[in-house]
């Protein structure tokens, strides 16, 4: 006999509680009402502007018009990287005009900017009076400490090289460190090259009297090597960060002056001298040679390199040869390693004399490019 019995149900997965339901139906809903809802109109479409090549050109000239009033040689400038014949003699004569206001006041300094500028564009400045570049040069210079020695006040002897250098001294106030008060100072060197005062030393040793950056206390002093105990105040003239050359002001007069020689006349292996302020230990001078020329150092030049022992605080001061004149200035040494040290070539320094002497920071010319091989 066959039993028959209820067959058992079986479970079904689409079968869901209460709470999953009434999610379902809240997402609906949501949804419903979402795309229900009124889409207001932009205010504002936006649309492409009409700025074409021709705009730009004569937006660009209107601009350089403008620059022309504040700075005609920047304006000249940009003149002629647009090549408009008309804007670039509108430019020209503004500078002309410069140069020869400049001319009437005998600023030959300024006036040779002005001629260079102009002799870059191509114009012939020296048939509107009859000077010529290198006259310019010759009367922006004069008056211009160290490009000229009185012989009165030369060194006869290293004695008295010694004496016409000086400790660079900047006073940094007080450091807190570790709840302790410690002074906080910059030593340098430098040297004169003027009976009136003029000094010559590295611009990092006086960089914290420039920077406009820096907030803290900094007073720049001076101490001659017959007298270390008496601080001479001091005052930046002009600086170049880029030979890392700075002119300095004391109120003093020069025992000694040092005349600058030409370090073209030096040859791998010729016996140098160089003098500081090695670890504040002021008027030390220690010896040696050449050992290089032409070191790849700067952005701009070249640089010596020497044995002579270097330290911390030689910077800025002279390297004199023989002679004794100055051929290079110490600017750097190789703490980790023995007699590698280095100068800048006193060649620099006579350039950069003549925009020093006129004061503030002098800037370099610079281009950018990129090559891929």
């Amino acid at each position: 006999m066959i039993r028959l019995e209820k067959p058992a149900e079986r479970p079904t997965e689409e079968k869901m509680n209460k709470s999953d339901r009434y999610f379902v139906l809240f997402v609906v809903f949501a949804l419903l009402f979402s795309s229900c809802r009124t889409l207001h109109e932009p205010k504002e479409i936006y649309q492409p502007l009409n700025y074409t090549e021709q705009d730009v050109y004569e937006n660009e000239k209107a601009r350089i018009s403008s620059l022309s009033e504040t700075s005609p040689v920047n304006a000249l400038w940009r003149a002629e990287l647009l090549n408009d014949a008309e804007l670039i003699s509108s430019c020209t004569q503004k500078v002309m005009q410069k140069y020869h206001e400049a001319i009437d006041k005998k600023d030959y300094f300024d006036a040779l900017k002005y001629y260079r500028s102009l002799s870059a564009v191509g114009a012939d400045v020296a048939a509107y009076n009859g000077i010529a570049g290198g006259q310019l040069s010759e009367l922006s210079a004069q008056g211009v400490p160290g490009l000229t020695a009185d012989a009165k006040y030369l060194p006869k002897t290293i004695a008295d090289c010694i004496n016409a250098t000086v400790t660079v001294w900047v006073d940094r106030g007080i450091t807190i460190k570790n709840g302790a008060g410690y002074a906080d100072r910059v030593i340098g060197s430098g040297f004169f090259i003027d009976r009136h005062g003029y000094i010559v030393t590295n611009h990092h040793v006086i960089s914290d009297i420039v920077d406009p950056k820096n907030e803290k206390y900094s007073r720049l002093y001076i101490k001659l090597a017959s007298d270390s105990d008496t601080r001479i105040p001091a005052k930046v003239v002009g600086y170049d960060s880029v030979l890392d050359l700075a002119l300095l002001k004391a109120e003093v007069d020069a025992p000694f002056i040092l005349a600058l020689g030409s370090s073209a006349d030096l040859s791998i292996g010729d016996k140098v001298s160089a003098i500081g302020t090695p670890l504040g230990l002021d008027g030390t001078i220690t010896s040696g040679i050449v050992s290089a020329v032409n070191r790849k150092l700067f952005t701009t030049g070249s640089v010596l390199q020497i044995d002579a022992a270097v330290n911390s605080g030689n910077s800025g001061g002279p390297l004199i040869d023989s002679q004794m004149r100055v051929q290079a200035v110490v600017f750097a040494g190789m703490l980790q390693y023995q007699g590698l040290n280095f100068a800048i070539p006193v060649e620099y320094l006579r350039q950069d004399l003549p925009v020093l002497y006129h004061g503030g920071k002098r800037d370099h010319p610079w281009t950018g490019s990129y090559g891929h091989t």
